[in-house]
């Protein structure tokens, strides 16, 4: 009987489907089911329904067919599949679930929900369940089914929301190799939604705990490449490390001595040839890497949803540049630090409504999440419109805790910067939310730890703005190579907008601040690279060195360094533990003579220059003067 009803079953999604010509095999199935036992009155329904154009009678009518052959399932044991198939179905499984998630959340929004297309996904997906031998998923999918034909999906969203939860810990057992937890009580309770009012209080369901194997697998499978074909991510991995060193000699071979100086036109050739391929296999293989930031920004809307039913807010989240794709890395961390901003920015920054009403404001808040390039980098915003940051209320905050000297003289963007210190919280009382002073310090430290910074812009009343700038990749990219007393350093190419030799006049200086320079009418501050990094020999003159204009996350600067070395593509390793402390820098590189050279942070750079001492910025007045 199982494999007829499995028969019957494919034929049923594929006449759905729109296969021509399955009419006859859908009706020999049935026929088939009749033969091992089925009663005639059970088919009688679905007979009639075929050759029809009521597909919704035809679909409900095997519904209930199936669901009265197919009877209370075992309690699986571990898939018995090979891991490539295993990997396939759990792929599709978690694909399936993120659509029925946008689906309930839509139907929430007020939006139309194509139900046809939502069924047969979920027909399918209770079908590869059966294939793969986890017959309690697939009886829960079943009766899933027979919820949607009984009650809308706007009515039971929120037990909808739960099962979905509740499978995707089901497939995060099963990816690490476990027997999945049995369904039986909890299609017991969908067929009694199905049966009686959606409104009725139920238990909560509980998500199934995953062993020590921290669901590793699942979370590799989910971040696989889509396409015709499925790699290994290690395996695309190990390719991009092998193009990266294949730069690094083709580099050093084309800047040895020995070709610089040959006559030999062909030589040259084949080598401008090589270089050319190299660069195109770069192209390809840092493609591989690259995955669009949509699943990760999509994962906010359900996270904004509970959080605003469990704070009692309403929330309006708009998502921009989903499709912006970054380094497959890169994302994949970008999660935890998503999730603590989303909830810093519903619980403690958007009012609640009678607030947010009294304000003049509208009822809903809004809570922008978008992501777009500016100078080479990845910039991650989150912007609300609630109550901003209370610069007072921080400062007290802190120095109650210790971690602010009351005497302390803080600008706006250091007092908003104390939000970051480990143990900081201006909750009143710790929740499930917030209020233990984890959260914003988590995301600074993942953010840096991507070589990547934040920014913080808040005005009261108004609202609160969070930068995330990250680095595009973290393995290749084009450097400018410079030279500063005798050491040279590396400036990634997309971060610098022109290099100048200024004359006098554009020089200026205001107290004991920072010099300017005016060039053809903007006025960029002017940073001395020998004198924050202390470097013995360099040029302080801006006249007599050169002035690199840079962008650092969205803020230019000049940047007085004494010459430019040449240009490189850079393959980024990573700092010693000793180095990795210094903001200054965001990596390290093999140059074409085989020497390592730092990597720049722009930003950081301007960021720590206040540190300088202001009696260096006299000095180079002094000495311009002379």
């Amino acid at each position: 009987m199982k494999e007829a009803i499995e028969e019957f079953e494919l034929a049923l999604v594929m006449l759905l489907s729109g296969v021509d010509d399955q009419q006859d095999a859908l009706l020999s199935a049935a026929n088939k089911l009749i033969e091992q036992g089925a009663e005639p009155e059970l088919v009688a329904p679905l007979l009639s329904a075929v050759g029809t154009d009521d597909e919704e009678a035809l679909y409900t009518a095997a519904q209930r067919l199936i669901s009265a052959l197919s009877g209370e399932p075992e309690p699986d044991a571990a898939p018995d599949v090979d891991p490539a198939t295993l990997a396939d179905y759990i792929s599709n499984q978690h694909d399936g679930l993120v659509e029925l998630e946008r689906a309930v959340l839509a139907t929430e929004g007020g939006q139309e929900v194509n139900l046809r297309e939502l069924r047969g996904m979920l027909h399918t997906m209770k079908g590869d369940s059966g294939m793969v031998g986890l017959s309690g998923l697939q009886a829960l999918y079943h009766a899933l089914e027979d919820l949607l034909d009984v009650h809308p999906l706007g009515a039971i969203c929120e037990l909808v929301l739960e099962l979905r939860d509740w499978i995707e810990g089901c497939l995060e057992v099963v990816a690490a190799g476990e027997a999945p937890p049995d369904a039986r009580e909890l299609i017991d309770k969908v067929r009694a939604a199905a049966e009686g009012a959606p409104s009725e209080p139920r238990k909560a369901l509980k998500k199934p705990n995953v062993s020590s194997a921290t669901g590793a697998a699942l979370r590799r499978e989910r971040s696989a490449a889509r396409g015709s074909i499925k790699l290994d991510l290690g395996r695309v991995d190990n390719l991009v490390e092998l193009i990266g060193e294949l730069v690094i000699i083709e580099t050093m071979v084309s800047s040895a001595p020995e070709m610089l100086e040959t006559k030999s036109t062909q030589l040259r050739n084949h080598l401008n040839q090589l270089g050319k391929i190299v660069r195109d296999l770069q192209r390809q293989g840092l493609g591989l890497r690259m995955v669009p930031l949509r699943a990760a920004f999509q994962r906010m809307e359900r996270l904004v949803r509970d959080i605003g039913r469990e704070t009692g807010k309403r929330v309006n989240l708009r998502l921009s540049g989903e499709q912006t794709e970054m380094d497959r890395s890169l994302v994949e961390q970008l999660g935890e630090p998503l999730i603590h901003m989303v909830r810093n920015a519903v619980d403690h920054g958007l009012e609640p409504p009678e607030e947010r009403i009294a304000a003049g404001k509208p009822e809903v808040g809004e809570l922008q999440l978008s992501a777009f390039h500016q100078g080479g980098n990845i910039v991650i915003e989150l912007r609300d419109d609630g109550r901003g940051l209370d610069r007072e209320k921080i400062i007290a905050r802190a120095v109650e805790r210790g971690i602010l000297d009351p005497e302390a003289q803080l600008s706006d963007r250091e007092a908003y910067e104390l939000i970051f210190a480990p143990g900081f919280s201006t909750a009143e009382r710790v929740t499930n939310l917030s209020g233990r002073g984890v959260g914003m310090d988590v995301v600074k430290r993942s953010i840096e730890s991507m070589r990547g910074r934040v920014r913080i812009d808040s005005e009261p009343g108004a609202g609160t703005c969070f930068q995330l700038i990250l680095p595009l990749t973290l393995a290749i990219i084009d450097g400018m190579l410079i030279t500063c007393g005798s050491h040279t350093y590396v400036i990634p190419t997309l971060s610098i907008i022109e290099s100048v030799q200024p004359q006098l006049q554009q020089i200026r200086y205001f107290a004991d601040r920072r010099p300017v320079m005016n060039l053809r009418g903007a006025i960029y501050p002017l940073l001395h690279l020998g004198q924050i990094l202390d470097i013995d020999g360099a040029i302080s003159n801006p006249t007599e060195a050169l002035v690199m204009v840079v962008d650092g996350g969205g803020r230019r600067f000049g940047l007085v360094v004494d010459n430019i070395a040449g240009q490189q593509q850079i393959v980024i390793k990573t700092l010693d533990r000793d180095l990795t402390d210094s903001q200054y820098f965001s990596g390290a590189a093999i140059l074409s003579n085989g020497q390592v050279g730092l990597i720049l942070n722009p930003g950081a750079l301007l960021d720590e220059s206040a540190d300088v001492d202001p009696k260096q910025s006299a000095e180079s007045r002094m000495e311009l003067s002379a």
